[in-house]
């Protein structure tokens, strides 16, 4: 199959923290030498009972119809001590889950069959969710269903507006929640993901999201009225839809567990990446009508509302957004002049000829949004060459062309005259409505100039909360004042080179070259000028530097670095503050400025960190060959502003901070910065969540949970709205790919780190695990290590196992796929997919059992954080977007390594002071976890092993390779000359201890690569060269020693693409309790392993040589006969169901079935199953066959007597059933 790159369009998010920036795409290299490499090609809708099937994890009780259980548990709730839990039953749940995106959440079904170019099968959706439950998955995130039309999307016709849902798409849609529900599988039902509005929703200049850095109107989704009506009209129309499968709406559908407002849009994210303010120089920033919006308006202003819904309304773009229309025998022309109120452009339409019906011509803007009830104002001027009439509505742009609450008509006078009319909407309608005039009655000339349309009482924003807040500009500005100001007095000397290069030290390394020089024919400040001609440069840009050192300062002191800079040509440079003296720790200043061949002056606020009586200024220019100059160098002590010059509430132009500006200003303008996004973004959740519990008229019985969105940058501020819904979410990527020339989602100029997540202990999962709320079930909705990262066998391990660890509530991999085409793939076809890639699906069901299956317990104890609410806004200052996890390390002093003290939880987010924490964390280099499960061993720093050890599962993963490590029960020994890096995991598949497991699963993961796929020269790209089918696994050799009860019971068997037995593993047991045997998965061509054990015991025999009198111990193993399993029958629907006791010692059970025999004997097993219980669909279905069946018991040594015989007889209808 090509390569389809369906991850293009999949918003998850940028560089991720811990990942090492990688370099730009270059030249390509030789392709991985592939030799010995396998296929372990995974039949796309396998769902066999074999011993890699975890689909017993999705049910309540072995043998269980799994088509029932989700109506027997109930609603999923959350409970007070913070989890899911089953309603009737009060059994708590876990999630382990995937998401489906594009077109994957659009199968073909039988009732809505394939099209040209879909997936070719109508029976997809049945057979997804059996795949999906075989691997283990309880739930399914349908994500990005709002994105396009068919076969991607949900709507009709996304280009000309995204109102009208295809019935088809929903069909298919109904078909798939269907069938995950009759397959035990939950849903997560995503609202607002990547749908784009347009102008023809009503949505006020929706073409001027794109290309900003607002994708899919995040940010304005949180405050616009017409967007936030949008998504709720959505919302009902999932919601409130009666599935004709299940007979439920959505919303009452017990199956729909959660219902997800947003994806990944809130104002902690916005505000992280500067996307809420307008900047006329900057074509990515936040749309002007928006940026304007968001700042709002004050009663103290007689102004009011400055926002304008009409497009061009004073005619400065020409006749753009606006047309005439003329009919029936009247003539008009239409044009822009001079003349307007202010003397700038204004319309006039000549009306040359008049058939005397005035709707005959007509002034038109349409794509307007109304909502009934809400009052509108409508402002404009007009005038006439001569006095004349109009007649003036805001209508229905489409047939009845009925009036929408105001239509008059209008005398007009030769002088301009301004009208502000205020109406009621008598309906609610997105885009079809329309400002009109009808100017036809007689002939004449009108001039229109100046429109204006809002809402009367519009999104008041900044400054209607400041109003709110304060009251008045003096108050405003008491409360902004500095604390505290001090002399802003001068630390450096000679910062304009006046003395040459006096107190400045210069710094050459590696094998860059420069000189440096006073120049005196160009300065900024005085005569002179430092010069530095940087002749030569390696890869490091401080290999070039200079500096001036001696300089105290005070940590929690702000400072500002200002220089005047130039360069020959343009290109950044680096700045500084740190120590003058090993270990030249950082002071608080790490800074770039982008220089150009004009002066520029460059400032930098910061607050120090530390104290230090020998700190620099520093500058680090090797980045490029060129000549650059400095002057004006100055650091002094700082005083933050509060409200600047010219400010007031009552001119309404008090600026919203950006990010980069925080330590410009006083912490309490920064504060009520954040407060105010965090109100307004509270009331859009609460309001949107309120919905999604009520159907259209009432109050739903059984709503879904809501979470309102995941906050990615781990806002403190984002956090605390959260936590007013129903369970809090997050997501993480290591080493997510990202763009650095080129536009988001290219398929060329991607880079990857391509390091091993193992090396950096903690990271991105402290970062996540902080965010967690007390009292609120905590999920993350995607994760995942993006292909082609050559360490992606870490990400399922420490999500399962980590996630179990801290208590996590449910774990969703991103993505199954995202494409229907790529459901068979046989190749990985993009960044995110387990579809097409053999490795990470085959962990699926390993790492599906270690969080759901309890295989790691959680943390012996809760450790609480708290924190005021000053300090929930405060932390915005911190990292690169105002993580809690940065804020916690840099204020607090809190180690990464508390992740294995405890399970963390925010206790408190209206603490009444502030409180550091004295988190309990190991010490590294090896770090050990609270209970001793976990170990993450970074003693070898770039060779790191991370290990869990449980009873019930054991596993490694890391830097395996020329190394041997000893677990409780499984020890490993890989020699030098294999592969380097792997994940080996070994898990009882019957409940119990792996020391008397009867069935166990062995995993043994490495990398996977497209065959004949190549890397770019640094291995941090393929760009577009993913190579083809298949795809291939790197082998690996490696000992195993299982210590176990009866180790001579044990047989180990390598497992075929479904999970079957394919080829036996020789084994030899070497001690009383230890068995060994050696696996090279070339061999083999297999990931998986099972290892049996019958109930055996040992008995020593000791023999005693004739030749040298020597004695000898051989073990002899007696094995325990088999019981009979008695099995009893019962229908479902048309299907036989059967259930056992489990027999003591059976690895398996084979099924016999006869038709119209009910005493054969038996001969060739009808199915197998590696677990009590058996289910055989349709066989009820034909009147002329009446099926008996018998189960016998099975291991590797022995398989029982079939017990009775059950048939249809057994559960016979009485007359006149159905």
């Amino acid at each position: 199959m090509a390569v389809t790159l369906l991850a293009l369009f999949v918003l998850t998010g940028g560089l991720l923290a811990g990942s090492a920036q990688p370099q730009a795409t270059g030249p390509s290299q030789p392709q991985t030498d592939q030799t010995g490499w396998f296929a372990f090609t995974l039949p796309w809708d396998d769902a066999a009972p074999t011993l890699t099937d975890a689909s017993d994890l999705l049910l309540d009780a072995a043998g269980q119809d799994p088509a029932g259980v989700i109506d027997a548990r109930g609603r999923i709730a959350a409970t007070a001590d913070g989890h899911f839990a089953f309603s009737n039953t009060g059994r708590r749940v876990r999630f382990w889950g995937t998401n489906l995106t594009f077109s994957a959440a659009f199968p073909p079904s039988p009732d809505f069959p394939p099209a040209v170019g879909e997936f070719a099968d109508a029976h997809a959706a049945e057979k997804l969710a059996g795949r999906l439950a075989k691997l283990g998955f309880n739930a399914v995130r349908l994500h990005h269903l709002d994105n396009a039309g068919r076969p991607a999307g949900i709507w009709l016709d996304p280009w000309q507006d995204t109102l009208a849902i295809d019935p088809a798409q929903l069909g298919r849609l109904d078909y798939l929640v269907y069938q995950l529900r009759l397959h035990g599988i939950y849903v997560d039902l995503n609202l607002h993901v990547s749908r784009q509005f347009t102008l023809d929703d009503g949505v006020t200049d929706a073409d001027q999201f794109e290309g900003t850095g607002s994708l899919y109107n995040q940010g304005a989704t949180l405050f616009d009225p017409v967007m936030i009506a949008l998504q709720q009209r959505y919302a009902g129309q999932l919601l409130d839809h009666v599935n004709p499968y299940t007979g439920l709406t959505y919303r009452d559908d017990p199956a729909i567990f959660a219902v997800e407002t947003t994806n990944e849009d809130s104002f902690g994210l916005s505000f992280a990446g500067d996307a809420l303010n307008f900047n006329l120089t900057d074509p990515r920033s936040f749309p002007a009508f928006y940026s304007q919006e968001l700042d709002g308006w004050t009663r103290l202003s007689a102004a009011g509302p400055q926002i304008n819904r009409l497009r061009n309304p004073s005619f400065e773009a020409g006749l753009d957004d606006w047309y005439t229309w003329v009919a029936g025998a009247s003539q008009a022309t239409s044009e822009t002049a001079a003349g307007g109120v202010d003397g700038g452009q204004a319309l006039r339409v000549s009306v040359t000829q008049s058939d005397g019906v005035p709707w005959n011509v007509q002034l038109i803007q349409a794509g307007l949004a109304l909502q009934q009830g809400k009052a509108y104002r409508l402002r404009f001027a007009v005038r006439g060459d001569a006095p004349g009439t109009l007649y003036g509505a805001v209508m229905r742009d489409a047939d009845p062309w009925d009036a929408l609450g105001w239509s008059a008509a209008m005398d007009v006078t030769t002088s301009w005259v301004t009208h502000t009319v205020e109406f009621t909407a008598t309906e609610t309608l997105f885009g079809p409505a329309r400002v009109s005039f009808d100017l036809g009655e007689t002939t004449g000339v009108f001039w229109f100039d100046q429109f204006s349309f809002q809402e009367v009482d519009a999104f008041r924003g900044w400054q209607g909360w400041l109003e709110d807040r304060y009251g008045s500009t003096a108050a405003l500005a008491a409360a902004w004042a500095p604390a505290n100001p001090v002399a802003e007095t001068e630390l450096l000397t000679n910062g304009s080179f006046e003395v040459g290069q006096a107190s400045w030290v210069t710094g050459l390394f590696g094998t860059a070259l420069a000189t440096w020089a006073v120049d005196a024919t160009t300065a900024t400040s005085g005569t002179h000028s430092l010069r530095v001609d940087v002749t030569q440069v390696d890869a490091t840009s401080w290999h070039v530097q200079f500096s001036q050192g001696g300089l105290a300062v005070q940590a929690g002191q702000r400072y500002r670095l200002r220089f005047a800079a130039r360069a020959s040509a343009a290109g950044a440079i680096d700045a500084n503050v740190k120590q003058n003296h090993d270990p030249w720790d950082g002071l608080g200043l790490w800074g770039t400025a982008e220089l150009t061949t004009d002066w520029q002056t460059f400032d930098f606020v910061f607050t120090a960190t530390a104290n230090d009586a020998d700190g620099q200024v520093g500058f680090d220019i090797g980045q490029a060959v060129r000549v650059l100059w400095f002057d004006a160098v100055n650091l002094t002590p700082y005083n933050p502003v509060g409200l600047l010059p010219g400010e007031s509430l009552e001119a309404g132009n008090v600026r919203r901070l950006r990010r980069a500006e925080l330590e410009v200003f006083t912490p309490q303008r920064l504060r009520d910065t954040l407060h105010f996004y965090d109100d307004v973004q509270r009331v859009y959740f609460t309001q949107m969540r309120a919905f999604i519990r009520s159907t259209s008229q009432t109050l739903s019985s059984t709503p879904p949970l809501n979470t309102g969105t995941a906050s990615y940058v781990d806002s403190l501020t984002d956090i605390s709205a959260m936590a007013d819904l129903d369970f809090v979410d997050n997501h993480f990527y290591w080493d997510h790919p990202w763009w650095p020339n080129v536009p988001a989602w290219s398929p060329t100029g991607w880079v990857i780190s391509n390091q091993a997540w193992v090396n950096s202990p903690f990271t991105g999962l402290f970062d996540k695990a902080v965010t967690a709320v007390k009292g609120q079930p905590f999920t993350i909705t995607e994760f995942n290590q993006p292909f082609p990262n050559r360490y992606a066998v870490e990400a399922p391990i420490f999500f399962a196992t980590i996630g179990a660890f801290q208590d996590w509530d449910g774990v969703f991999q991103f993505a199954y796929t995202g494409g229907q085409n790529d459901y068979d793939a046989t190749q990985v076809t993009g960044w995110f997919d387990l579809a097409g890639n053999p490795l990470a699906t085959a962990m699926m069901p390993v790492a599906a059992r270690l969080f759901l299956g309890g295989q790691i317990a959680p943390a012996p104890t809760h450790v609480d954080l708290a924190f005021t609410r000053d300090e929930r806004y405060d932390s915005a200052a911190y990292g690169w977007g105002g993580s809690l996890a940065d804020f916690l390390r840099q204020a607090k002093g809190v180690p990464d390594a508390a992740l294995f003290g405890g399970r963390l939880r925010i206790a408190d987010l209206d603490a009444s002071s502030p409180i550091t924490p004295a988190l309990p964390a190991p010490a590294g280099p090896v770090y050990r976890s609270a209970g001793g499960q976990l170990t993450w061993d970074v003693s070898d720093p770039a060779h790191g092993i991370y290990t869990f050890d449980g009873p019930g599962a054991q596993g490694a993963v890391g830097f395996l390779a020329g190394r041997s490590l000893a677990l409780t029960n499984l020890a490993l020994a890989v020699p030098a000359d294999t592969a380097q890096f792997a994940a080996v995991t070994l898990q009882s598949r019957d409940g119990l201890p792996l020391a008397t497991s009867t069935a166990m699963l062995l995993g043994v993961f490495t990398r996977v690569e497209n065959t004949g796929q190549t890397w770019n020269a640094a291995e941090t790209s393929l760009d577009d060269r993913w190579g083809a089918a298949p795809a291939l696994i790197e082998p690996i050799r490696l000992t195993l020693t299982l210590t176990v009860v009866n180790p001579a019971a044990v047989q180990v068997w390598a497992l075929d693409a479904t999970g079957a037995k394919a080829l036996a593993v020789a084994t030899q047991v070497v001690g009383p309790t230890q068995v060994q045997f050696t696996i090279n998965t070339a061999a083999s061509s297999a990931v998986w392993f099972g290892a049996s054990r019958q109930q055996r015991t040992l008995l020593p025999l000791i023999c005693r040589g004739a030749a040298d009198g020597g004695e000898q111990t051989v073990y002899f193993a007696v094995g325990r006969p088999l019981a009979a399993p008695a099995i009893t029958a019962g229908r479902e629907g048309q299907d036989v169901s059967l259930s056992w006791p489990a027999a003591p010692g059976a690895e398996l059970y084979r099924v016999y079935r006869a038709a119209n025999a009910p005493y054969f004997a038996p001969t060739t097993p009808y199915s197998t199953t590696y677990t009590p219980g058996f289910r055989d669909p349709g066989a009820t279905g034909d009147p002329a066959f009446n099926f008996t069946y018998g189960v016998a018991a099975a291991n590797r040594f022995d398989e029982s007597a079939m017990g009775n015989r059950a048939s249809e007889f057994d559960f016979a209808l009485a007359p006149g059933q159905p």
